[in-house]
Parts: C-alpha cells; structure tokens; sequence
C-alpha cells in the first residue's frame, strides 16, 4: 500500500512540475512583443522604415488591389486600398506593433483589433507575410517605399 501511495505522490510532482515548465514558457514567449512606442526614436531610426508605400497585392475576387501604406512615427499606419477592375474602395486605420527583432510590423486596425495585418521590413520594401518569422518574401507581396 505504501508504494502505491509513494508512486502515486512521485507521479503528481512529476506532473505538477513538468506544468509549471509549460506555464513558464508559455509566460516567457508572449514577452517577446516589443512596444516601440516606449523606446526612444533614435533606437528606431524611423528615417529606415517610416513614409509612404505603394503596390498591387493579391485579391481573391478581383485581379489585384492596388494599396497605399503610410506608416508614421507615432506607430500608427493610414491604408487605402482599390480593388482593380471595381469600384470597391476602402480605408483603413491603426497601429503599428513591432517584433522583438525589429523586422516584422503588424497592423492592427482601430476598428476591430482582431483584423491584423503583417509585412516584413527589409530595405525600404514590405512583404506581407502570414505570421512573424515567415521570411517567405513573395514579389506578388511587396509594397515598395515612395
């Protein structure tokens, strides 16, 4: 009885331990979002990445869309889309929140924080991208820097 009741114990702190591992991790990987809105502008060189861009992307219903992005110092971004070959117009508004490596931007619209767009910074080009880290850059993706 005593062994059952011993390997009963050994079995729960085993269990127990190995979720508060997970908790742990789980804790440390949501830290990982850097709000440069708290850093100083220099850190930033928002000279590299702030201004206007301008491209055609994908559309599922049309042959493309064309899209103006400016994304400003204050980390807010002003969208106008065009459906090519439509009348549909569209503007949208937002912020902006950068990844620990400074390398990805997502765009968060003001009207439903669930809309979330992401595009890779390199080189005065943004690739829309499907998640942080993807470094699929895709040319059909690409909003070119004005």
């Amino acid at each position: 009885m005593k062994k059952i009741f011993l390997s009963l114990a050994v079995l729960g702190l085993v269990i127990v331990s190995c979720s508060k591992k997970h908790e742990d991790t789980a804790k440390s990987t949501d830290s990982t979002a850097v709000n440069h809105t708290d850093m100083p502008a220099m850190e930033m060189n928002t000279d590299a990445w702030v201004g206007e861009y301008t491209g055609t992307l994908p559309a599922a219903d049309a042959p493309g869309m064309d899209v103006d992005l400016t994304l400003n110092a204050d980390n807010t971004y002003d969208m106008k889309i065009e459906y090519k070959g439509k009348d549909d117009k569209f503007e949208d508004k937002g912020t902006i929140e950068w990844d620990a490596s400074k390398s990805y931007i997502s765009l968060i619209n003001s009207e439903d924080k669930n809309d979330i767009q992401i595009f890779m910074v390199h080189d005065g080009v943004l690739y829309q991208v499907a998640e942080v880290g993807d470094t699929d850059m895709k040319p059909d993706y690409k909003l070119t820097k004005k």
